[in-house]
């Protein structure tokens, strides 16, 4: 096997620094740093036991580039936390007041044979081979992907690809834990830092601000307890997720994939357009459909909604027999609400049941879809007076999302209707966004004969400015049945139209 040119590895306490890669180990184990955290430490390093002027920092780590003092403390701050102190207690990082820094005299310095070619190219590899996992968005194969990518972020620490990939694989097991009561919010965390490394490491890495981009806006609720949990780093808003969606569109426009997470990310005209492009690139793509279908409804053209979903259903139906990756669910729950909204109860059933149908495959979203198409199915059963199979629709949807807002409040009004229940509230272990929790007590109150008053707390549930596109389904969510109160809906309605445009 063909071997790279040799190298040197400096090696002091339980740390080695590998010159050629910039890769740091621990007790063998790599540790992350940024491009000019490397280049300053190997100056340091390289200089052991002299002082190191401000100015040879600055050199080595900025190339030149002007640079403000503070730039340079908190790198210097940064690898003094990360490396600690000697055997001997002296800091690895020393700070000399006016005259620089030092690292401590004792490094050695060896000669290695290099890498093989093997080796070099096992990150790659292990790219691709956690990429296909990730694409089949099956809980199994999201696991398996972390694993590789993180194996792969330990051979090479300095590989944004790398990053990227574990950053993906991260968000994903979060996003499979969201509805949970208590949401995988440390993979959401490692998603954003190693979202964020793959971007510094290379600004020009169009897949690194898509993903950036989509992790951000996944952890946008979650975002003030990451930060709080780890005071001494600069964390992205969720402003922040838009622009690097649509920064990755600008770097490579042409790249469906990106395309699809400003999809996910974006709102309105934005968002149908995204799915519009990657339509265009890959036809019959079940989830742009079903991104372009959530903005009609909330723009309140059924028609448009329901031809985009039964396009989407003809392409998820195409996937499940060839075996293609992304494969889609939520259409077909969908398109049962917008039959039932349309009056055809018969074949909402039947959509509801073809949904349900897809929970055992393993798919990430599966199980909160099957618990979405179990709250619409209560309702229907309210509709027909029919309280006591609601309850158990509801109690059905529990089972899979204990914390499921409208699944609380239709339980909460069959059993009232069954005169068993208690008063018309939720239960405190409720989660949700701040309208769908709006939308869920909203029910309650049309329930307790209050509808001006739910349409307030909805009203001004949509008008706050992180609602975003939450709430894109009032118009046809079964619980409220809005569409039999036009007139006290309207503004809400409105609101939500022109919050799509």
């Amino acid at each position: 096997m063909p071997r790279m040119p040799a190298s040197v590895v400096h090696r002091f306490g339980p740390f080695e620094l590998r010159a050629a890669s910039g890769t740091l180990l621990r007790n063998g184990e790599a540790l992350t740093l940024t491009p000019r955290q490397v280049a300053v430490l190997s100056l340091l390093i390289r200089k052991a036991g002299t002082v190191v002027s401000r100015g040879e920092v600055m050199a080595a780590g900025w190339s030149g580039e002007a640079v403000a003092d503070n730039s340079v403390d908190k790198v210097i701050s940064d690898l003094r936390r990360l490396l600690g102190h000697t055997p001997e207690g002296e800091p690895y990082v020393a700070t000399l007041r006016r005259r620089g820094f030092r690292f401590p005299a004792g490094v050695s310095h060896e000669q290695t044979s290099g890498f093989s070619l093997e080796a070099l190219l096992a990150p790659y590899h292990q790219w691709i081979e956690g990429r296909a996992a990730l694409e089949t968005l099956h809980i199994d194969q999201i696991h398996r992907a972390r694993t590789v990518f993180e194996e792969a972020v330990r051979s090479a620490p300095r590989h944004a690809p790398a990053h990227v990939g574990l950053a993906n694989a991260c968000v994903m097991q979060f996003e499979a834990t969201r509805a949970d009561a208590q949401p995988d919010v440390a993979a959401l965390a490692l998603a954003i830092r190693h979202g964020l490394l793959g971007c510094e490491l290379d600004a020009d890495y169009a897949e690194a601000w898509a993903t950036l981009g989509f992790v951000v806006s996944r952890a946008a609720p979650f975002l003030s307890a990451i930060a709080a949990a780890a005071p001494g780093m600069t964390w992205p808003t969720p402003t922040d997720a838009l622009a690097a969606a649509r920064r990755a569109t600008m770097i490579e426009k042409e790249n469906w994939r990106h395309q699809a997470r400003l999809a996910a990310v974006a709102w309105g005209e934005e968002r149908l357009s995204a799915a519009r492009r990657v339509l265009a690139k890959v036809p019959g793509f079940p989830i742009a459909h079903l991104f372009a279908a959530t903005v009609f409804v909330a723009r309140q053209t059924f028609d448009d909604a329901e031809r985009e979903v039964l396009a989407g259903i003809a392409g998820q139906e195409a996937q499940l027999a060839s075996g293609a990756p992304f494969s889609g669910v939520a259409l077909h729950w969908l398109h049962g609400l917008l039959r039932l909204a349309a009056g055809d109860p018969a074949n909402a059933d039947a959509a509801f049941a073809r949904e349900l149908s897809f929970e055992r495959d393993g798919h990430i979203y599966a199980r909160e879809c099957a618990a979405h198409s179990f709250v619409a199915i209560g309702a229907m059963r309210l509709r027909e007076s029919d309280a006591a199979s609601a309850v158990t629709a509801f109690q059905a949807a529990l089972a899979r999302v204990p914390a499921h807002p409208m699944a609380h409040a239709g339980l909460a009004i069959a059993r009232r209707r069954m005169g068993t229940g208690g008063p018309l509230e939720l239960p405190p272990a409720v989660r949700g966004s701040a309208v769908d929790l709006a939308m869920a007590r909203a029910a309650l109150l049309v329930e307790g004969g209050e509808g001006t008053q739910a349409t307030v707390l909805v009203n001004e549930a949509l008008a706050a400015p992180q609602a975003g596109g939450t709430g894109w389904i009032l118009s046809i969510e079964p619980l409220l049945d809005v569409r039999h109160s036009p007139l006290e809906w309207s503004g809400a309605l409105a609101r939500l139209r022109g919050q799509a445009l």
